[in-house]
């Protein structure tokens, strides 16, 4: 976020990763958020939740 251009070119909401929080924080509590597991093949035991 502190590259200069960058907020502005991808045309985000917020300028800082506090910003990002307040964004997450606003979705209604009646979205369901999905999750799934990721892992890399060269360390399959660390593995990822993603929220979606």
């Amino acid at each position: 976020m502190s590259i200069p251009g960058v907020v502005d070119k991808l045309g985000l909401s917020f300028h800082n990763i506090c910003g990002l929080h307040q964004v997450v924080d606003s979705i209604p509590p009646r979205a369901q958020w999905k999750t799934c597991q990721l892992w890399y093949k060269s360390d399959p035991n660390e593995k990822h939740t993603i929220y979606h």
